[in-house]
């Protein structure tokens, strides 16, 4: 019985210390265009293949309503077709929206 005790008292002190431990939550993940193009480039390297994806660049990040980046590639123009297009949340990095538009 004093053992269960112990034990119980035990459980107590390490469950209390771990809920007073705090998770580290930035307030924003993707603060700036160049992250965003980044992990942009991330997913258009594994979908596309690094050859493919490359020949879009250079990709540019724009920042809408202060909440969504949108990340597309560019097309030059003796290529017929659509380029790479994304869409990040900047305050968690969720991709919402992958394309290849036209």
């Amino acid at each position: 019985m004093k053992s269960i005790l112990i034990v119980t008292v035990a459980l107590l002190f390490s469950c209390n210390a771990m809920a007073q431990k705090k998770i580290f939550e930035p307030k924003i993940l993707i603060p700036d265009s160049t992250i965003a193009i980044d992990i942009a480039l991330v997913y258009f390297k594994y979908i596309y293949g690094s050859e493919n994806a490359n020949r879009f660049k250079p990709y540019t990040a724009k920042l809408v309503n202060n909440k969504i980046w949108i990340v597309t590639g560019y097309l030059p123009q003796n290529m017929l077709g659509g380029v790479p297009y994304m869409e990040i949340q900047k305050v968690d990095g969720k991709v919402l929206k992958i394309a290849h538009g036209k």
